[in-house]
């Protein structure tokens, strides 16, 4: 009997020994990346708090955005509003809900959600001028023409934060500074 079960040990000490056998490497496939955003050729326009909301006018000022005063970090500050402003450029003071922006000064793509820790130069805020904002944590600007000679600022935005917030759309506002 010790002898079985000596053998049924060396069986499977040798057994668990064999080298073992490749399998065929399969190749790996990606699939491609679903955009995190996609650009409507329409008028800005969405949902704020679940209920429509269309873009009426707007205004970008070149403004300081850095978190430190010392800082040299500007950008467009742009108010985006679902009712007529005063029209001339002067500071605007909202009664409806609005979206406010931070547009980079450089034409090109600019994605909102950032890592954290790191200075945003673009952003979307959804404001509502009884409760606190909501910031945009999907989405992309995209800065299609800056003409600081005709005063015209144009970009494509896709900012979301829920199912109940967010606009997309192009915008081509006056620049007012």
């Amino acid at each position: 009997m010790k002898n079985l079960f000596i053998l049924l040990g060396l069986i499977v000490l040798f057994g668990t020994c064999k080298k073992d056998e490749q399998l065929p490497e399969l190749p790996i496939v990606e699939e491609p990346a679903k955009p995190r955003y996609s650009f409507k050729d329409q008028v800005v326009q969405g949902e704020f708090e679940g209920e429509p909301w269309k873009l009426i006018s707007a205004t970008a000022f070149y403004a300081h955005v850095g978190v430190d005063f010392d800082s040299s970090e500007f950008a467009y500050k742009v108010d985006l509003l679902s009712e007529q402003d005063s029209g001339n450029c002067t500071f605007y003071q909202p009664t409806k809900k609005y979206v406010s922006c931070k547009i980079p000064l450089k034409v090109g793509l600019y994605e909102l959600l950032v890592p954290f820790g790191e200075v945003r130069l673009q952003g979307a805020t959804f404001n509502n001028i009884s409760k606190n904002g909501a910031s945009a944590n999907a989405g992309a600007i995209n800065v299609l023409e800056i003409d600081t000679i005709k005063k015209v600022l144009i970009f494509d935005i896709d900012a979301r934060y829920n199912e109940a917030y967010f606009i997309n759309g192009r915008c081509t506002i006056p620049i007012c500074n």
